[in-house]
């Protein structure tokens, strides 16, 4: 088995002309060639639902088949991966015999996604680490839609991961990269579903009892920022209220997260990457505010004018995403979540387990802390309400550490979502 250390970044297609021309102006020799890779599964999903992706591709050079786990993470990619030559663009089982499938039932598999794309490789030195460029123009079949691809894949051969995320940042200095946040075969099975283009909510959080600190903290952000990924693109095509709204959602369960590991976590870079995005959440309020009191029945006259503001808010949130300060900060937490200073702190060798249970008990004991809802003001509800809200984002995140408690984990959580609703109505009141 090997594993791929790789970092991936999107376009725009107005920009491919720019990143060649960048892979030209450093001197690099340049190859290009045309891949097709077919992704394969069984008709229940069966390799997917145990995290793992089969691809066969076909290039001049021949046809190889791929197995890779799959990747829960943002932007950059760690995947162990087995691959072997083979002689067609149909799978061949008997290459799966090594590999974690092979007790998987892979008799019958079938073609769901195909991706055919033009790839440009260089190679380049940074910061005394080797790094090859993979830059795909394409589409991704699947189910009869269509999807471009256009993005940049940048894999470290020998050095420092660091090197990685120093070529992205002078990237991203001068063009509208973002982060990338699914492989190929994530986006072609989205497109299967036809889920692509639709707002996403979070989805659990695949953390458990063998983890540490670290790998949980990571795993829990990492989660966040997909989840602000899948929808940013709509937003920014359709301006729909339900990708915006989870955007923000992403975003502050993000800071919740912070707020929850900040005693392992906290080191130099924290509190800068903290108040950055609490800078970008806040561009998202305004907008979202306008989506919820339009919600509400107005009169026609109000109602003009509350939608011609929406326009301009959400003028303001698309600005904001193509910012580069935003473009840059997405980088720059990526970078920390996988290599910050604070990985190498005492707290987060320690267990995951014990450390969640501390800290859940500490958001516990300071929301029953407070006197009857009844005698608050309007002031004291909302801080009540932000708690609740980072007690429930807490439980979201740690639900699969208590998979033998489920029926009394649901209850709970669904009475701390009933009361974080209910505060809600009376603060948007």
């Amino acid at each position: 088995m090997g594993t791929e250390l790789e970092l991936k970044l999107e376009l725009d297609p107005r920009d491919a002309g720019s990143v060649a021309n960048q892979a030209l102006s450093g001197g690099a020799e340049q190859r290009t060639r045309r891949e097709v890779s077919v992704y394969y599964d069984t008709a229940a999903g069966k390799l997917r639902k145990k995290g793992y992706t089969l691809r066969v591709r076909s290039t001049p050079e021949g046809f190889t088949q791929t197995l890779k786990t799959a990747e829960t993470g943002a932007g950059l990619f760690f995947r162990g991966e087995w691959e072997k030559p083979v002689k067609s663009i149909e799978p061949y089982v008997e290459a799966l015999e090594d590999t974690p499938a092979a007790h998987i039932a892979t008799k019958k598999l079938k073609p769901f996604i195909r991706a055919e794309v033009d790839r440009t490789i260089w190679q380049r030195q940074v910061n005394g680490s080797l790094l090859e460029f993979a830059f795909d123009q394409g589409a991704l079949h699947a189910s009869g839609r269509k999807a471009p691809v256009l993005e940049l894949e940048i894999e470290l051969l020998d050095g420092r991961p660091e090197a990685a995320f120093d070529a992205a940042r002078d990237l991203a200095e001068s063009l509208p990269v973002k982060i990338g946040v699914l492989s190929k075969a994530e986006r072609g099975f989205a497109l299967a579903d036809g889920a692509l283009s639709k707002p996403t909510k979070a989805l659990p959080v695949p953390v458990h009892q063998a983890m540490n600190v670290a790998d949980g903290f990571a795993v829990i952000a990492q989660s966040c920022l997909k989840h602000f990924r899948h929808n940013e693109p709509v937003i920014l095509t359709t301006r729909d209220p339900a990708a915006l709204h989870q955007a923000r959602v992403a975003m502050r369960r993000l800071r919740s997260a912070l707020s929850l590991f900040r005693p392992a976590v906290a080191d130099q870079e924290f509190e800068r990457l903290r108040e950055e995005l609490r800078w970008f959440t806040g561009q998202l309020g305004e907008a979202r505010n306008l989506d919820v009191y339009l919600g509400r029945d107005l009169p026609e006259e109000l109602r003009e004018r509350l939608t011609a503001q929406r326009e301009l808010a959400y003028d303001n949130v698309i600005e904001a995403l193509h910012s580069k300060r935003f473009r840059l900060l997405m980088i720059a937490v990526v970078r920390w979540i996988a290599l910050g200073e604070w990985r190498s702190s005492d707290k987060a060798s320690r267990p995951l387990p014990e450390f969640a249970r501390r800290r859940v008990d500490r958001l516990w004991h300071k929301l029953i802390a407070h006197e009857n809802l009844r005698s608050m003001d309007d002031e004291g509800r909302h801080e009540v309400r932000i708690e609740i809200k980072k007690l429930r984002y807490a439980l979201e995140f740690l639900q699969a550490l208590h998979a033998g408690a489920v029926g009394t984990q649901k209850q709970f959580l669904k009475a701390v979502e009933s009361l974080q609703e209910t505060l809600g109505d009376l603060n948007d009141i």
